[in-house]
Parts: structure tokens; sequence; C-alpha cells
């Protein structure tokens, strides 16, 4: 919509005067609420690649350990009792925790779709200027065509000039 503020705003009819200054609000308002929400986005990010991250870690260091401490029991405490797999029973292997919900399948379905979004905004964005930067590049090159072209019939008329001239003083046709 920020390709309408201007051409609306300077209009002559009051009515779309008044959009486009309105529009121009709106605008305004809409990329305060996008940084707030790549902001917020990005420190989401930020706590999942870091303290949560880091928490995960503690507590597949204290898993890990507890494990060997109950695998060396059965080691060590003599007790017939104790089988070689008493460790395993504490812990499954292999599988995960619990099966995802519908609405935490739903959410992460409406980040990434987020997430597409900001990226696909960002990639018609350089296409845009891509296009831009090919645009005028070609309107500088047919400008300096242009001006050869000129440059050149001016050659050409001066030429055909002087050539005139001479076949009149030599008396040629």
């Amino acid at each position: 919509m920020r390709a309408w503020v201007a051409p609306l705003s300077a209009h002559a009819n009051p009515t779309l005067s008044n959009i486009g200054e309105r529009l121009a609000q709106v605008v305004i308002r809409a990329d305060a609420v996008v940084s707030a929400q790549a902001l917020a986005q990005q420190q989401l990010d930020q706590f999942t690649l870091g303290p949560r991250k880091a928490f995960i870690e503690r507590c597949n260091a204290a898993r890990k350990l507890t494990y060997g401490k109950l695998s060396e029991l059965v080691h060590t405490s003599g007790d017939p009792k104790l089988a070689a797999g008493f460790a395993d029973r504490f812990f499954l292997v292999g599988s995960s925790s619990r099966a995802p919900t519908i609405p935490e399948v739903e959410h992460g379905i409406s980040r990434l779709k987020v997430k597409l979004a900001r990226q696909e905004a960002i990639l018609q964005e350089l296409k845009d200027k891509q296009d831009k930067a090919l645009r005028t590049r070609h309107e500088a090159e047919l400008a300096e065509r242009q001006a050869r072209l000129t440059a050149a019939e001016k050659k050409a008329a001066e030429a055909a000039l002087e050539l005139a001239a001479l076949k009149a003083e030599t008396g040629e046709k």
C-alpha cells in the first residue's frame, strides 16, 4: 500500500487525498507492528538458542550422569536382584516423550507461515530492487545510444553541407 500513499495524497479530489493521508498513518502503524513482531520473533529465537538450549543441555547432562550412576550401582552393589538392564528401566531409550498435540502443531505451522511470509517479502523486495536497477541501466544505455545517434546525425548533416559546398565549388552536381 506504500505505493498508493503519494498518488492518493497528491490527488486533486479531496476524498482521495483524505484517503491517502489516512493510508499513510495506517502504513506507519503497520510498519510498527511488523517491526515489533520481528523483534519478538528474534527474541524468541534467541531464547530458543540461548537459555532454553542451555537448560536442556544441563538436563541431559544430569540424566546421563544419573544413568551412569545407576549402571555403576549394578556392578558395585553385588546384589543379584539388580539385573544388567536395571538403569534402562528408569529412562525411555529411542522414543519421544510424548506425541505433539494439535494446538502445538497448529502453532508451529502458524510460526512457520509467518517466517515464510517474511522471507517471501524480503525476496520480493530484492527482486523489485534488481528489476529497478536493470530498468535504470537499460534507460541509461538507451539515453547513451540516443546521444550517440544525435551526434552522428549532426556529423552527417555537417558532412552533407560540406559535400554540397565542395560540389558547388568544383561545379559537380
